[in-house]
């Protein structure tokens, strides 16, 4: 990747002389250094502008042309008076940019260059971002319109953005929630959908779960597991249930990510984060990540749930968890090929959703071995996600199937194999009885119809009661296919569970996480930050949520 000298404002760097069309790229930005933008950094553009030329066989670079902290609205710029010098000796016949605003911004003078100049000299141009080729033949029918477009729409997004920028800042000074969806702990009043109030159910919650992490010093694991045992609705579920006004059928589960994102939050203490994105409507990228350093708290907002200092409390435990963590950690046998891996295939960047590569930062016989994101590079992606340690990885795994292996052997000592037969004697008991009891009503049907012949009956009472009847007879249908659809799904999920129990009882004297560990039990690994780890189990949920000792309770009850 070439670099750009932060001494030069621009350079012209000459590569090996190649036929048919003779290239050059032209990079601009207007800050110096770089630019403030991640999509319009020297290299960036440069590496776009490589990237296209090297998919076409008739294309040759020979020449990268860079004007560093030059604005567009003029020509005036040494780097685009090299270029022109290029392309009135013969030595390129194309040029290449990343898109028309790098190029320049005076659409007046680029429409000339562009539909006048470059023709009558055989200069091919492209603009790789706005789909732009001179030599398409829909790009030169009407090509003066063509490029004022692109001008044009530049312009308007650069409105649009103002726009949205200054409403956001109209919104902020007057402490307005813009969010799709409140924050848990809140809901939208009723005054304004734009302010926000406190939810008790919820805000309980919170306090609870900051409660259990600072004075009790549980683990966000702990408190997801507490979370679940007690069937609290996770903040999706309990948003979902207040808006439809009904209970979800599909239940969901707390997880580490989960409780981790409440502690974390500072909405909890009344303030709001803005600035967490901005609107780039006039780039390529049309929403931003911004760093959360860069974020704008402001506070005061609405009603807080918890006590500032019992917020810093928990922010403070966190660091020194995490660092106490990092000091246990072991490094991973010598020799490992650092292309291979226990997690191969499992693990992703929760954030942009790549799968992470495993890398060796160490030599060969001490290998230091590290995840990271793909996209960690590419400034054009800019996801955060840096690096994580595989032994840290490891140890939560590890950790997360231990407690795997503590629920299945509970499970098993209270519902294994002959607890399941005893409850499928029982239930098919019950369901001989709903089918005898729906019989029942066919025979006194029948009964009725008898006697209305036989005359002990007359007309209108036969009907009276046949329709009483046959309104029971459809009430202990539906009651007979309720239970029966009950039955297979408890006895389902209850074989489910004593088959997930066995396979993770073989693994009760766990020393290690092997491959094909990871490959049987655990559907994916999600990296959020190197404090926010998720791993998600292929049946966990049948400890977590779907609590079979209810489900069982309420039968015996009716």
């Amino acid at each position: 990747m070439s670099r750009v000298s932060r001494k030069k404002k621009n350079r012209v760097q000459e590569i090996e002389w190649l036929p048919k069309y003779r290239a050059a790229s032209y990079t601009r930005v207007s800050i110096k250094n770089g630019g403030h933008g991640r999509e319009d950094t020297l290299n960036v553009q440069q590496e776009i502008c490589k990237g296209y030329i090297k998919k076409r066989p008739e294309m040759e670079l020979l020449y990268e042309i860079s004007d560093n902290g030059i604005s567009g609205t003029t020509f005036v710029r040494e780097g685009f008076d090299q270029l022109m010098d290029l392309v009135r000796s013969g030595k390129i016949n194309c040029i290449v940019v990343k898109d028309f605003s790098r190029f320049g911004r005076d659409a007046i003078e680029a429409v000339e260059l562009i539909d006048e100049v470059f023709p009558k000299l055989g200069i091919r141009f492209i603009s790789i971002l706005d789909e732009y080729d001179s030599e398409n033949p829909a790009c030169q029918k009407d090509r003066v319109f063509q490029i004022l477009k692109h001008f044009m729409n530049d312009y308007y997004a650069k409105i649009v953005s103002r726009q949205l920028i200054q409403a956001h800042k109209v919104s902020r000074e007057k402490r307005e929630f813009w969010g799709n969806r409140p924050p848990y702990g809140y809901r939208r009043s009723e005054e304004s959908s734009k302010k926000l109030v406190p939810y008790a159910p919820e805000g309980d919650m919170v306090r609870k779960i900051f409660s259990l992490y600072v004075i009790e010093g549980k683990s966000t694991y702990e408190i997801a597991r507490i979370l679940n045992y007690l069937h609290i609705p996770t903040p999706a579920e309990s948003y979902k249930n207040l808006k439809e006004n009904e209970e979800r059928k599909k239940k969901t589960i707390w997880l580490q990510s989960t409780v981790m994102g409440i502690l974390k939050n500072p909405v909890c203490i009344g303030a709001l984060a803005y600035g967490k994105t901005r609107q780039a409507l006039c780039k390529n990228i049309p929403l931003e990540l911004i760093p959360k350093e860069n974020w704008e708290i402001v506070f005061d907002v609405m009603e807080p749930l918890i006590e500032k200092s019992l917020y810093d409390m928990a922010q403070t435990q966190m660091k020194e968890r995490w660092l106490l963590l990092e000091e246990q950690w072991k490094k991973n046998p010598d020799k490992v090929k650092a292309s291979n891996g226990p997690f191969l295939g499992k693990i992703y960047c929760a954030k942009c959703g790549r799968k992470l590569r495993r890398a060796n930062t160490g030599s060969v016989e001490k290998a230091n071995l590290i995840y990271k994101c793909p996209n960690t590079q590419n400034e054009y992606h800019g996801c955060s996600l840096s690096y994580l340690r595989e032994d840290a990885i490891l140890k939560a795994v590890k950790e997360a199937f231990l407690y795997q292996i503590r629920l299945a052997e509970k499970s098993t000592q209270k519902y294994g194999e002959e607890f399941y037969q005893k409850l499928k004697g029982e239930l098919e008991e019950k369901l001989k009885r709903l089918l005898d009891k729906y019989h029942q009503y066919g025979k006194k049907k029948k009964t009725a119809f008898e006697n209305y012949a036989l005359g002990i009956l007359d007309k209108d009472s036969y009907q009276e009661v046949k329709n009483i009847y046959e309104n029971a007879e459809r009430d202990s249908q539906r009651e007979l296919i309720a239970f029966q659809k009950y039955k297979e799904d408890t006895l389902d999920r209850l074989r489910v569970r004593i088959e997930w129990s066995r396979q993770l009882l073989q693994h009760t004297k766990l020393k290690e996480i092997t491959k094909g560990m990871v490959e049987n039990f655990i559907e994916g690994i999600y990296i959020y930050s190197k404090t926010e780890i998720e791993i998600q189990f292929w049946f966990a949920d049948i400890f977590e949520n779907a609590l079979l000792e209810e489900e069982v309770g309420h039968e015996k009850e009716r």
